[in-house]
């Protein structure tokens, strides 16, 4: 059964994560505000899609790895995952992560300047 909780952690799962950040670090780059919009709806989409992906490869790799009767029950137990997660985790996954990442972007570009401008 550990194998089955493994099974939420694959790649889809990681690019859920990474991709809002590579998204709003970029975006917040050029203090454009169109660019800014963009960057915003690119990430939430991005998220949200991902993170529904990431589930349900979760969920299809649990029935792939499920032998006994044990653990299909295990592995089908809670089908309303899928439903709960485009409804409620992944708008709310989306929206953190953009926010998140959107701070430290700008925070994080800001400093980088200042210590530049600091340094010449």
């Amino acid at each position: 059964m550990e194998s089955m909780i493994g099974a939420r952690y694959n790649l889809w799962w990681y690019l859920s994560i990474i991709v809002p950040a590579m998204v709003m670090v970029i975006g917040t780059f050029w203090h454009k505000r169109y660019i800014l919009i963009i960057a915003i709806i690119l990430s939430l989409f991005a998220t949200y899609t991902l993170c529904n992906i990431a589930v349900r490869e979760k969920w299809k790799e649990r029935l792939e790895l499920a032998q006994t009767v044990a653990e299909l029950e295990y592995a089908t137990a809670d089908g309303a995952n899928l439903v709960f997660t485009a409804i409620f985790i992944g708008p709310f996954e989306a929206i953190l992560y953009t926010t998140i990442w959107g701070i430290i972007g700008r925070v994080g570009w800001k400093r980088l300047k200042t210590n530049r401008k600091s340094e010449t």
